[in-house]
Parts: C-alpha cells; structure tokens; sequence
C-alpha cells in the first residue's frame, strides 16, 4: 500500500465526517452529492536544527462553515478566541482521532515510509475570522550524510476533507544556516487517493549540510 493511501479508516472520525455532513445536508437548500464536506487550506514550514531537519510545522485553515461549528462546540465563554483550555478541549474533541490516520501527514524519508504517531504543540484559534490548526510533526534526518530527500503529502485517503495545498504554495524553510535545502509542490496525476481518484500535491523537499 502506498503512503498516499493511507491507513483504513475506523469508526471514530468517520462518524464526526458523517455528522457533519449531515449537517451540511440539512442546511443545504441543494441536493446532497458525494464530495468533500470540509476545506482546508495547508501551508508548510520544514524546521532545521544544525544539519538536520527536525520536522515539519503543519498549518491549516479551514472553510467558514466548519470554523462556525467548532467555534459555537469550544469557545465557551463566546469571546471569539480560545483559551489555553479551550484548545485543550479542540484537540481532544476535534483533532486528536486524527492521530488513527498519520494526521492526514504522509511522509517518505529517501524512499522510506516515516509513519506519523505523534504531534506536538498543537495550537488552535481565528485569524480574520477563519480557524486555523497549528501543529508540529517531529520527523529527525540527519544531514551530515549526504544529500536527504523528504517527500510529503498532506490530505485526507478518503476525501470526506479535501485539504489543498496549491502548486504556488509559499513554503517555509526555518533555522537553514546549516544545510542546503529547497522544497516545491507539484500536483502528481501518477499518485491518487480515495475513489474520486484525486490528483496528489505532493512537496518534496531536498537537502543537506553546509
């Protein structure tokens, strides 16, 4: 199986997807087609420590609708941002289920699939009123032995969300005094997931030390 594919989907985020769209239906004066439910738009900063890459920051932003709805389950007290412990309840109720699927973060590593099990420094809030997610995927590759090729995708197997990461995507590169590195998205029609058969952003990343 390939990376892009994924790990099966269990019950637990499908039910939240399937709620949702549900939702979407009944508010919806239009018929119900299969499509994603949920949009989010990724952007990415690779983080170097030394020579080596020490992982990947993750950035989402998401459509109006689905900020709407975690914003009216989390922002308690209705001030219009979270708080440390409103965060803290975003995560558990509507991020962490993500873990069972990589976090829609699917890596290779020279050829080699990196399974993602772990996030840190999970960040939840409202920049110009959209939601937005940050949070940081530890990933180490030493660069003192050669040339490294890091190759990401970040979306969801199945489609229920349909995370964009546009070809002129500005990515970050943080800490690079020491290596050489680049990184660009292409949109691979040879790799595809989920039944619709969608094209894969992929970002690949190339480096090394100075």
């Amino acid at each position: 199986m390939s990376i892009f594919e994924g790990p099966a989907r269990n019950s637990g985020w499908g039910l939240f997807i399937f709620l949702w769209a549900l939702a979407v239906v009944l508010w919806s004066p239009l018929p119900a087609q299969a499509h994603p439910h949920v949009f989010v738009d990724n952007s990415v900063t690779f983080v170097f420590e030394g020579s080596d890459l020490a992982g990947v920051r993750v950035h989402w932003v998401f459509d109006d609708m689905f900020g709407t709805m975690i914003r009216e389950d989390h922002d308690q007290d209705r001030d219009g941002a979270f708080s440390e412990a409103e965060i803290k309840t975003v995560k558990i109720g509507a991020f962490d289920n993500l873990k069972n699927f990589d976090y829609f973060t699917f890596l290779e590593v020279d050829g080699e699939q990196f399974r993602v099990q772990q996030i840190q420094d999970f960040r939840a809030g409202f920049f110009d009123g959209k939601l937005f997610y940050d949070f940081f995927v530890p990933c180490r590759v030493s660069g003192v032995e050669g040339q490294h090729t890091v190759l990401l995708s970040v979306h969801d197997p199945e489609y229920y969300a349909d995370v964009y990461t546009p070809e002129d995507a500005v990515l970050e590169l943080e800490n690079t005094a020491g290596v050489k590195a680049q990184a660009s998205v292409v949109i691979n029609s040879e790799r595809t997931y989920s039944s619709f058969q969608v094209w894969t952003s992929e970002i690949t990343l190339t480096f090394g030390a100075r």
